[in-house]
């Protein structure tokens, strides 16, 4: 899996000519953090990355909610039609009876 994703980035890190680019990841079979980085050789007077380089990252937190709520989902550990009261651990106000996963 990790050399898929890592395959899959760098081509569309050439395709769309980005100079340099970082990716981590946990792998939980592993249980190690993944880490590579990329250098486009076509863009030589940009600064090579380190490991303290700074990013301007895209936000994919709803990406992530929506794929792990369907995981989730297929593996019977949420319904869609529960309230989310339902997975709290705590009493929370009445208001969310009616707010469904």
């Amino acid at each position: 899996m990790e050399e898929k994703i890592l395959t899959t980035l760098l081509k569309y890190a050439k395709r769309d000519r980005i100079p340099n680019l970082s990716i981590a990841f946990f792998d939980l079979e592993k249980q190690t953090t993944v880490k590579q980085n990329f250098e486009n050789p076509e863009f030589l007077e940009y600064q090579k990355t380190q490991d303290y380089s700074l990013y301007e990252i895209g936000s994919i937190t709803k990406v992530f909610t929506a794929l792990c709520f369907g995981i989730l989902n297929s593996q019977g550990v949420l319904n869609i039609n529960n309230s989310v009261k339902e997975y709290f651990k705590y009493p929370i106000s009445p208001i969310f009876d009616s707010i469904t996963i």
